[in-house]
């Protein structure tokens, strides 16, 4: 339990304390927190035995996973209100599906139904939220994402299945 909340909440706002200084002195900057589509909530219980959500719960065990990277991202909204006069975005990035790194496939987390999400997929979204100037980037919900999607094949692909987390857009 304690090492998941170190690695996944702690770790990134040691990195943040390590990094803001240097940003702020610099006039701005980019800030990138990788969070999991784990966070988000099910639809309403009771679930069938055999759904998949129950099922990977009961057989992965990702709860406190999921609450390690829902205190991120909530830790992530609050330091960009916090960074934006200072021309610091603050941003999380959660995939659709599986990254398949090999930690993941070592793990056995990912099963025959999950998709994967390209990690070329993944650079490019990091790169649009890290691309654009700082002072541009607000809070939305991808929903409203707008022409965004026409025009950026990564943003288009996250929008489409409806899980990517994106905490600012840049405009």
């Amino acid at each position: 339990l304690l090492l998941s909340f170190e690695i996944n909440l702690y770790a990134p706002i040691d990195l943040m304390q390590r990094v803001v200084p240097s940003m702020r002195s610099r006039g701005g900057g980019w800030i990138l927190n990788v969070s999991s589509a784990t966070t988000r909530m099910p639809g309403p219980a009771p679930w069938g035995g055999d759904e998949r959500y129950e099922r990977f719960h009961r057989e992965k065990g990702p709860t406190i996973y999921a609450s390690t990277k829902a205190a991120l991202e909530r830790m992530s909204a609050g330091v960009a209100a916090e960074l934006r006069a200072d021309g610091i975005a603050v941003n999380t990035l959660a995939p659709v599906e599986a990254v398949a790194s090999e930690g993941a496939v070592d793990m056995g987390t990912i099963d025959a139904a999950a998709g994967y999400e390209p990690l070329e997929q993944m650079a490019e979204a990091a790169l649009l939220l890290c691309s654009e100037p700082p002072a541009q980037c607000s809070p939305v919900h991808p929903e409203k994402l707008g022409d965004r999607v026409d025009r950026d094949p990564a943003i288009h692909q996250l929008r489409t299945h409806h899980a990517a987390h994106l905490g600012t857009e840049c405009q």
